[in-house]
């Protein structure tokens, strides 16, 4: 009688997972009759929970086609096809054999609402969140199904900036979407650090102060003089035209040269045409003047030669 004492504890043991795992399968089918009670009532948020507990408890073919079902119901199709598939891949349960094809019909219908999404980062361990929930880490092992229509797409990593983007999920189509995330100081302004070097040949514009650059603050002197020479050189031109006018009136009045001497300087005929002329020469002298500081500043640092004969003025010089 002692000697079977043993025995008999090693026995009970053993029976105890299967007792726990049937008494488990027992209290998921009780949720799973409750749950399609509460569903034939109209509400399919309570009946979802009860079968989620009943799935988590036991997750058999039933309870993943049940909960599959119900998640049709309230359009979270993501997880509806993924719960039904599993149920589907079960093909030899009794319970799935018999309705099969009504399963098939639901696992359609959930198909139509969804489509692919393939995401390609140049960062591993890239985190994808939609709404804030992270749904999936990159790379992807298999692409996204996500619902048909415009996704917000939120990409995380470590030491690199958050990347949104919007895109759209064609309905039972596919979509790829390539990003590529920036340090996050990237967008830092880095005044100190010099440019690198980069390989050229010579220019001999080295020893080239900041002043002598082309377009730089040492040309505020020729825009200067450009400025005044514009200027003289309208003055000149108003003042032609003031004199064609008060000569044309002459003309008109007089017969022009046969205007008497005090009919001319009546006129001001002799002070306008003095002016213009005047005028003229410093517009000219002026516009040598600007050419030349162009190429004095423009040339600063150079060796350059200025001279001036019979032909003009030549500027010569080390370029």
């Amino acid at each position: 009688m002692i000697a079977l004492r043993p025995i008999l504890m090693f026995a009970f043991l053993s029976l105890t997972p299967a007792a726990a795992r049937a008494q488990s399968a027992g209290d998921a089918d009780a949720m799973i009759e409750r749950a399609i009670d509460l569903r034939e009532a109209g509400n399919d948020l309570e009946a979802r929970t009860l079968l989620r507990e009943a799935y988590a408890l036991s997750p058999t073919p039933r309870a993943a086609a049940q909960l599959g079902l119900v998640e049709q119901a309230l359009g979270l199709w993501v997880d509806a096809e993924r719960h039904l598939v599993e149920a589907i891949s079960r093909a030899n349960d009794q319970w799935v054999a018999r309705r099969r094809q009504l399963l098939d019909q639901s696992l359609s219908i959930v198909r139509e609402n969804l489509g692919s999404l393939e995401i390609l980062a140049n960062v591993e361990g890239a985190v994808v969140l939609i709404r804030g929930t992270r749904v999936a880490t990159l790379p992807l092992s298999a692409p996204l199904r996500l619902p048909a229509g415009r996704a917000e797409i939120e990409i995380r990593a470590n030491g690199h900036q958050t990347l949104t983007f919007s895109i759209v999920i064609p309905v039972a189509g596919f979509a790829r979407q390539l990003v590529e995330l920036q340090p996050e100081s990237a967008n830092e302004a880095r005044p100190m650090t010099p440019e690198p070097d980069r390989e050229t040949e010579p220019t001999g514009d080295e020893n080239r102060t900041p002043e002598a650059s082309a377009g730089g603050p040492s040309f505020v002197w020729s825009w200067a003089a450009l400025a005044v020479t514009g200027a003289a050189g309208g003055v000149a031109i108003a003042l032609g035209v003031h004199t064609v006018s008060v000569y044309d009136g002459l003309s008109s009045s007089c017969g022009g040269a046969g205007c008497s001497e005090a009919q001319l300087g009546a006129s001001g005929l002799a002070d306008v045409q003095l002016a213009t002329n005047a005028l003229v020469v410093v517009t000219g002298a002026l516009t040598i003047v600007t050419v030349l500081a162009f190429v004095l500043e423009g040339t600063a640092g150079r060796i350059v030669q200025v001279s001036l004969g019979p032909s003009g003025v030549r500027v010569g010089g080390t370029f």
